[in-house]
């Protein structure tokens, strides 16, 4: 398959849509503006066309031609070639994706950017920063299960979201559990509070 995709696919295109369909890669769904933004460029819509004509294995999401995904296979494909062509690109690339889909409302992707990154001190910001809204909003399940997804570590810097966490254990009667990450909360708000004057303590 990937000798079919070098040969009868890939190699065929121009060395600008080429770049185009290496980059997103890292992409699980995109857009033309989030395209822009993530690659930094201003004719993503031209180059998503091109795609669509080319049968380059895109696939719309939707009636009104904005979202897109590539077959899986082909995504594997180009993030291999990615890593080999472009070694360094890919932080830079889920850096700017997870800022354009916090920026969009799309919390849960932009963590999963962050994550993939790899950067889990970011992905601990954005889920910190939108945990209060995403509990309300009736997704305490998946804020738990993001939050388990982070290295205890960074998790532990973080006391608005343990206590959230916390809160959601509570409500599942894990009291032992929940009473650690309180514990956990408590000495780092502590610290916070040692640390910056004016900040009132525990």
């Amino acid at each position: 398959i990937a000798d079919f995709f070098v040969e009868d696919v890939f190699s065929r295109q121009t060395e600008e849509l080429q770049n185009f369909l290496l980059q997103t890669s890292v992409l699980e769904r995109f857009c033309p503006a989030m395209c822009d933004s993530v690659l930094q460029i201003a004719n993503s819509r031209r180059l998503i066309d091109q795609c669509e004509s080319a049968g380059l294995f895109l696939q719309d999401l939707d009636q009104t031609r904005t979202w897109y995904r590539y077959h899986h296979l082909f995504s594997e494909f180009l993030r291999r070639q990615l890593q080999d062509q472009q070694p360094r690109a890919s932080a830079g690339l889920y850096r700017r994706a997870a800022e354009w889909l916090t920026a969009s409302g799309l919390h849960a992707e932009a963590f999963d950017c962050a994550l993939k990154g790899p950067d889990p001190i970011y992905a601990a910001q954005i889920l910190d920063a939108h945990c209060e809204s995403m509990f309300a909003a009736g997704m305490q399940p998946a804020v738990q299960a993001m939050a388990n997804r982070l290295p205890q570590h960074i998790l532990a810097l973080h006391p608005r979201l343990m206590l959230i966490v916390a809160w959601r254990l509570i409500a599942e009667w894990q009291l032992p559990e929940a009473r650690s990450l309180v514990a956990v909360a408590s000495d780092r708000l502590k610290e916070m509070a040692r640390a910056t004057p004016g900040l009132p303590g525990i």
